[in-house]
C-alpha cells in the first residue's frame, strides 16, 4: 500500500496544467481542474483537495456556479472549452 501511495503522489507531481487562481472566479483554474479530473478519474478526491475543494458537495456547488455562468454567457463557456482542450492536450 505504501508503494501505491508513493506512485499516486509521484503521478500528482508530474508536470501538467497547474493553473492556480480562485477556482470560483477564474475560468482558467476551473478548466484546469476539470481537465485534471477528466485525465485521472480514479484520483478525483486527491485532485479536488489539490484545488482546494474539500468535499463532493463543494464540487457540486462549484459545478453549479460555473454552469449558471455558462448559461448566462456563451462566450465564457467557449473560453472554458478552449482552455479545457488546451489543458487536456498537456496531459
Amino acid at each position: 500500500q505504501e508503494a501505491e501511495r508513493r506512485a499516486r503522489e509521484a503521478e500528482r507531481q508530474k508536470p501538467g496544467p497547474k493553473v492556480r487562481g480562485d477556482i470560483r472566479a477564474d475560468v482558467a483554474t476551473y478548466a484546469a481542474f476539470c481537465a485534471a479530473c477528466a485525465a485521472d478519474p480514479n484520483n478525483l478526491f486527491a485532485i479536488m483537495i489539490d484545488y482546494g475543494i474539500q468535499s463532493p458537495q463543494a464540487r457540486e456547488e462549484l459545478d453549479e456556479l460555473w454552469q449558471e455562468r455558462f448559461d448566462d454567457h456563451a462566450a465564457l463557456q467557449q473560453q472554458w472549452e478552449q482552455l479545457f482542450k488546451h489543458y487536456r492536450g498537456q496531459q
